[in-house]
């Protein structure tokens, strides 16, 4: 089975070479910044079906005896709104709750 590298690679490809859309212009962009972030590698790895671990790689790492184990991903630094982008969310649209989804549409393009 791919990898989730190659997943997101294969995403890519297949959006870049279609009929290009905004939404589909953020996704490509959100592909690359994730595909361009280093993989992570294992800190230990667990044998399937029995308690027993290692810390080394061991030499038989088929995928049927063993699963890798990795820590927890470096967070990424939250980016918020400007206060002009603030002031913006309360007139977009006139009403208070569109200015809200405005602002939470704004904020998960940024941190994700």
């Amino acid at each position: 089975m791919n990898n989730d590298r190659e997943l997101l690679q294969q995403a890519l490809d297949a959006l870049q070479g279609n009929w290009r859309t905004d939404e589909s212009d953020k996704a490509i962009e959100a592909l690359r910044a994730r595909l361009a972030q280093p993989e992570q590698e294992p800190v230990a790895w667990k044998m399937k079906g029995v308690p027993a671990f290692a810390t080394s790689r061991p030499n038989d790492t088929d995928s049927i005896k063993w699963d890798a184990l990795y820590t927890a991903p470096p967070q990424r630094e939250w980016v918020g709104l400007t206060d002009d982008e603030k002031h913006g969310a309360i007139w977009t649209g006139g009403e208070f709750g569109d200015g809200v989804l405005w602002a939470e549409k704004l904020l998960k393009e940024r941190n994700t």
